[in-house]
């Protein structure tokens, strides 16, 4: 190769970053909005957020990977003891995970997140908002509204967390 040539190939192979990360800036894509785990979450208030104690012991958790999931890497989530429940544009599973899974899950190869659901996560932008078809879920001044639970969600405990944040 003639001198010139190796300068330019040295000069280009020193213009390129160093060190980024394969999947910088890549989001979570959510009812609520499209955000970078790592970087900013949703603003969300206080009585839509987990406290510590129940960031903590939230069993219901999202993980990120870099790259492709695939049946290999769900193997590899399954096998820490965590049960995937679904899947979240980009790249990541809502997983049902014990603290040791967690633990766990948290040194798997290619992990770029994980972290609880915050309770303003789920929660329909069009909540509301939106007029219902049978009027009478307006009624009162009040929402009459649907939830849905994850596979194994405990009734009683949502019930209860729901009438501390305010539902009846």
């Amino acid at each position: 190769m003639p001198p010139t040539a190796r300068t330019v190939l040295l000069a280009l192979l020193l213009s390129l970053p160093l060190g980024a990360p394969a999947l910088a800036g890549v989001p979570l894509e959510l009812q609520v909005g499209t955000f970078d785990p790592q970087l900013a979450p949703p603003d969300l208030p206080d009585n839509l957020r987990l406290d510590d104690g129940e960031r903590n012991a939230a069993d219901v958790r999202i993980v990120q990977f870099e790259g492709v999931l695939g049946e290999e890497r769900r193997r590899l989530v399954e096998a820490t003891g965590a049960r995937v429940l679904g899947y979240l544009p980009r790249q990541a599973w809502v997983v049902r995970a014990g603290f040791e899974a967690r633990q766990a899950l948290a040194t798997l190869p290619g992990v770029r997140w994980e972290g609880p659901i915050e309770p303003g996560w789920k929660i329909s932008p069009e909540l509301g908002r939106r007029p219902f078809e049978d009027a009478h879920r307006r009624d009162g001044g009040r929402l009459l509204v649907s939830i849905d639970l994850w596979p194994g969600g405990d009734v009683l405990a949502i019930t209860d967390r729901l009438v501390q944040r305010g539902g009846e």
